[in-house]
């Protein structure tokens, strides 16, 4: 989904360089994986989930995301996590959401656990020749609204500590730059046009800034988790396409049956399915960060697909819809083993040939010497 702290990572998820001196550290995690900065200068990069904004001379990279996308109910939540090292103490975040969210934090160890839970078999796989040096295989308090006249309703609001968390609507694109200018958002033309396109369509957004503990931040808080009404069990993404790197997106989805994404950007390039696996019969590979979110939607499914050129390959938020199978899919990790090392290898071979090359001579002079008698 194009998601608010987007997706990696793990950090959990993303990482993001910033030029010069780099005093504040902001690191919002939530499943999603990674986010670039949209709102930032000319210089920052765009991200799945929403925006990051930084002030002029900074600059921001999110090479990577990774999120945590539940579907049940009719409902969405999305776990992304995103690092971001500025050198301001302002930075924000605005991330577009089908409906309006409700904001939370989620546990610190979420990315682990699901990186966890999709560890490889490991399996011992015999060769003839070889050495161990050999790789292997494979809640919130709701105002009544902006100020009159700025077409900007501020639905909710909640203090999460190191940030604060504005659950917002805009009646038109005007009034959302107006309201994103007055808070210091400076947003490149490429990533207004899209935030424009879901105005229009009607969606809300939900827009973070570090509060005075975030500003004091030096290392990660825990994962922002966001869940919003959604019949059609979207994740946000289009925001990437004004990324100016070539993000990784990987997506961990639960829901009642294995998926696939039905988006037309999952067409752009390969996705590739990294695990699917109703946890359901692996309880013991679910930790406590995960298990309520697996007690609602049991099937995992783990979807990763590169961009190398983000502007013309993303061209539609993410869709998921039931795969053709629920077969599993279960990476396996091998243990290499061998019967010889290389040196004891070539020892034997010399003994045997030279064993052959004894038993001929030894034939032969036996044949001559009955000849002779």
């Amino acid at each position: 989904m194009g998601h608010i702290v987007g997706h990696e990572s793990e950090t959990t998820g993303a990482e993001m360089r910033f030029t010069t001196r780099q005093v504040l550290r902001l690191v919002l995690a939530a499943v999603l994986t990674t986010v670039t900065g949209l709102f930032a200068l000319p210089t920052a990069d765009a991200c799945a989930c929403g925006g990051m904004f930084v002030r002029e001379g900074s600059s921001l990279t999110v090479p990577t995301e990774k999120a945590l996308v539940v579907h049940s109910g009719g409902r969405t939540d999305v776990t992304m996590s995103l690092l971001v090292r500025s050198e301001v103490g302002d930075a924000g975040l605005v991330v577009p959401t089908p409906a309006p969210a409700t904001v939370s934090l989620a546990d610190n160890d979420t990315f682990l656990a699901l990186d966890r839970a999709t560890r490889p078999i490991r399996k011992d796989r015999w060769h003839l020749i070889g050495s161990d040096g050999d790789t292997g295989v494979s809640g919130a308090a709701t105002r009544d609204g902006a100020p009159a006249g700025s077409g900007v309703q501020e639905l909710s609001s909640i203090d999460l500590g190191p940030l604060r968390a504005t659950t917002l609507k805009a009646g038109d694109p005007a009034s959302l730059r107006q309201w994103l200018s007055t808070r210091g958002y400076t947003v490149r033309p490429a990533v207004q046009h899209i935030l424009d396109q879901y105005v229009a369509k009607g969606w809300a957004f939900v827009a973070m800034q570090l509060t005075s503990a975030g500003r004091k931040l030096d290392g990660g808080i825990p994962p922002v988790t966001m869940s919003y009404a959604d019949k059609q069990f979207v994740y946000p993404m289009l925001l990437s396409q004004a990324a100016t790197i070539d993000p990784v997106v990987t997506t961990y989805v639960l829901s009642d049956r294995r998926v696939q994404r039905t988006d037309s950007s999952a067409r752009s390039t390969s996705v590739e399915t990294r695990f699917a696996a109703d946890m359901r019969k692996r309880r013991g590979t679910v930790t406590a960060p995960i298990r309520d979110a697996v007690a609602k939607a049991p099937y995992l499914t783990v979807l990763e697909q590169g961009f190398d050129a983000p502007h013309k390959q993303i061209v539609s938020d993410f869709t998921f819809g039931r795969a053709a199978t629920d077969a599993e899919h279960i990476p396996v990790a091998y243990n290499d083993k061998y019967v010889f090392t290389p040196a004891q290898f070539t020892f034997v071979v010399f003994a045997l040939v030279a064993m052959m090359v004894g038993t001929v001579v030894l034939v032969d002079r036996r044949r001559r010497t009955r000849s002779a008698a």
